[in-house]
């Protein structure tokens, strides 16, 4: 599975990412989407994530922050990498150019790496959601998730969610509100992966980037 690599972490990057991991999706089907569990779908995003940050950026070497990788269950996500992190920076991924970890995290040794080296930027803002069934826990969970990414200051962002029975327009409206209240002007990526409550639902993942 070809995962894109941002580039310059602008609107074009999030379009892209957005194209590859609808495309991806709907290439396994929707049964896999019956299958998995929430757990399982807050791996593969942050797999996927993580497989798209580039080496470096601006000569500066790419973090990836992001939860511990869990064992895998879903056979259909063995050709996705798997990350390697160790625990969340703020928000459930990002990519930064503060220096990696080395071991070291919890020592001077880090900070003075830290403070004596390039400038350190989060270059990329991740939060998911998949809350559940009901439409007003839906949108306040994921409302919650996103005033997360809104206060963090980086050059692009995502919000990956799931809705459910026409939610789907509030949602992505709660967060363009979101957006504009924090006079956010950085292009943020969203992904809604629905829910699939009967079996003859249509299932359609798609995305749009806000800027």
């Amino acid at each position: 599975m070809s995962v894109p690599k941002f580039k310059n972490y602008d609107s074009v990057d999030l379009q892209r990412q957005g194209d590859a991991f609808c495309a991806a999706l709907n290439a396994m089907g929707q049964d896999v989407h019956r299958l998995w569990a929430t757990e399982q779908w807050t791996e593969y995003v942050l797999d996927w994530f993580a497989c798209a940050a580039p080496t470096a950026f601006e000569g500066r070497p790419v973090t990836v922050d992001a939860r511990s990788a869990k064992p895998r269950r879903a056979h259909r996500m063995k050709s996705l990498a798997q990350r390697k992190t160790w625990g969340e920076f703020i928000v459930d991924l990002a990519h930064t150019t503060y220096p990696g970890y080395d071991d070291d995290y919890w020592t001077m040794k880090y900070w003075e790496r830290t403070l004596d080296g390039g400038p350190c930027q989060v270059l990329f803002a991740l939060e998911s959601e998949w809350a559940n069934l009901n439409e007003v826990t839906s949108r306040v969970a994921v409302l919650h998730d996103a005033a997360k990414v809104a206060a963090v200051n980086a050059r692009a962002k995502a919000v990956v969610f799931a809705s459910r029975d026409g939610v789907h327009d509030a949602l992505v409206n709660d967060i363009q509100r979101l957006r504009a209240v924090t006079r956010d002007v950085t292009p943020w990526l969203w992904i809604d992966v629905p829910w699939l409550v009967a079996r003859n639902e249509e299932w359609a993942p798609n995305f749009g980037v806000l800027e």
